[in-house]
């Protein structure tokens, strides 16, 4: 696993699809269509959605270590949006964390995901994509926190029963994921689906929309601050890109000062080949090992 550079990629490793006056990178978000669905006129369109943002920035404390969660950047623009009351804000803002689109007999379905912590921030969520999204038919849900001993929690909203939030919580279970909500919101065509229709539906556009977000791995890594000149940085990155290390962060000024994270069994070499690389010119300040988000190589 290589590190994640925030800094430099960024930029140029966007998730988006067509929005109103703005075209960019449309199939990059999965859409699935069941034969012979025709999409609602009403749904608004999907804006981009930046994936790339998951450096490990976030460090929980309490979490069990080999957790595999989601990764959303985007909570702040959220919140501030919500606050702002300005539709086109919220649907903007909230549009960043869809990552499927279904497709079937006119009716529309849609999958977002957040990473979350509490039950708290699960009901706030639900709240803000269905506030989000005032001409859906229904918002169902379903969570899985690790907190304490555990948590699930699943919601129909108005479908029949076990069509939908099982659904959903079964394929969050099936990928092994914890600390994370997926919604599935549906802007119903006005022909019935039937039950079988329904799970098919729900399934496949949660399934969808947990296989495209990004993923991360809690493991307890080494922390290091090291500053070199920009003449160093290649030389820098290709050591920790050997070691499978993680740039947590990285300032760009006078010279790039970088915190970085590593299994701690790789302190030695990593050292090592800091010195015989930079001559002894760089040195390493160690911190104390924390609990890191590392991000999770999907297979292509």
């Amino acid at each position: 696993m290589g590190h994640k550079n925030k800094a430099n990629k960024a930029s140029s490793a966007k998730q988006s699809v067509t929005t109103a006056g703005n075209t960019n990178n449309a199939s990059k978000v999965p859409s699935v269509s069941a034969a012979g669905a025709n999409p609602a006129a009403s749904v608004p369109t999907q804006s981009a959605a930046d994936t790339t943002d998951y450096a490990a920035d976030y460090t929980p404390a309490g979490y069990h270590a080999g957790l595999i969660t989601v990764v959303t950047p985007g909570s702040d623009k959220l919140q501030a949006a919500f606050a702002s009351a300005d539709k086109q804000a919220i649907a903007q803002a909230a549009s960043e964390f869809e990552f499927s689109r279904y497709e079937d007999r006119k009716s529309v379905f849609l999958g977002h995901i957040k990473h979350v912590e509490t039950a708290q921030e699960v009901d706030e969520f639900v709240a803000q994509i269905r506030q989000a999204n005032p001409a859906a038919r229904h918002v169902t849900h379903a969570a899985v926190l690790s907190s304490g001993s555990g948590m699930e929690r699943m919601s129909d909203d108005g479908e029949p029963q076990g069509t939908a939030g099982r659904q959903i919580l079964d394929i969050i279970r099936k990928k092994g994921l914890s600390d994370v909500v997926c919604t599935v919101t549906r802007y119903f065509g006005g022909i019935l689906l039937g039950a079988g229709g329904l799970v098919r539906a729900y399934a496949s556009t949660a399934a969808q929309a947990l296989d495209a977000v990004p993923q991360a791995q809690l493991a307890l890594q080494a922390r290091f601050e090291l500053t070199v000149n920009y003449s160093q940085q290649k030389d820098l990155d290709h050591i920790l890109d050997s070691l499978d290390a993680t740039v947590i962060s990285r300032n760009w000024a006078e010279n790039v000062e970088s915190l970085v994270g590593l299994d701690p069994l790789q302190i030695d070499t990593f050292r090592t080949r800091i010195r015989d690389s930079f001559a002894g010119a760089v040195t390493p300040v160690q911190l104390m090992s924390e609990p890191t988000q590392v991000p999770v190589k999907k297979a292509d």
